[in-house]
């Protein structure tokens, strides 16, 4: 493949990038999408921000008396993923029952940090974690760490 140049032609070779033979688009020919998502600003102003995403943390109870955690975002197709078979290949093995404890955290990096969390607690603690929450004795989660 050859591309002209004011000099004649040249051949491209792997060290040129894509980038480069491309041109740059301009900022007039983006397109400007009204959406209720949030605007940034600076250098991103007038592009579309993505709508804020929870995660959560779970719990499952298996048919066999084992506890399942997990992270996801959206927990009910989560659990139909798991029940389906097409979750994870622990759930193919231990079928989940019900979906025990569902803890949202507003980004991914607490949301991952309490799933380890939860994953590093004894048995003994998960069950009472599932008790207080089917209980509803807190709205909020107690975030217990384990030493």
């Amino acid at each position: 493949m050859k591309l002209g140049t004011s000099q004649g032609t040249e051949r491209v070779t792997a060290r040129h990038r894509v980038t480069d033979l491309v041109p740059p688009i301009s900022r007039q020919t983006s397109i400007s999408i009204q959406t209720a998502s949030a605007r940034l600003v600076g250098p991103y102003a007038g592009r579309i921000m993505p709508p804020m995403r929870h995660y959560y943390c779970y719990i499952l109870e298996c048919a066999d008396g084992s506890l399942y955690t997990g992270l996801t975002t959206d927990p009910e197709r989560r659990l139909h993923q798991h029940t389906s078979g097409r979750g994870a290949r622990y759930t193919r093995a231990h079928p989940p029952v019900s979906l025990a404890v569902v803890e949202d955290h507003a980004d991914l990096r607490t949301a991952m940090r309490r799933e380890r969390a939860l994953k590093a607690l004894p048995r003994e603690r998960k069950l009472a974690l599932i008790r207080r929450q089917q209980a509803g004795a807190s709205s909020e989660p107690e975030r217990e760490e384990h030493a």
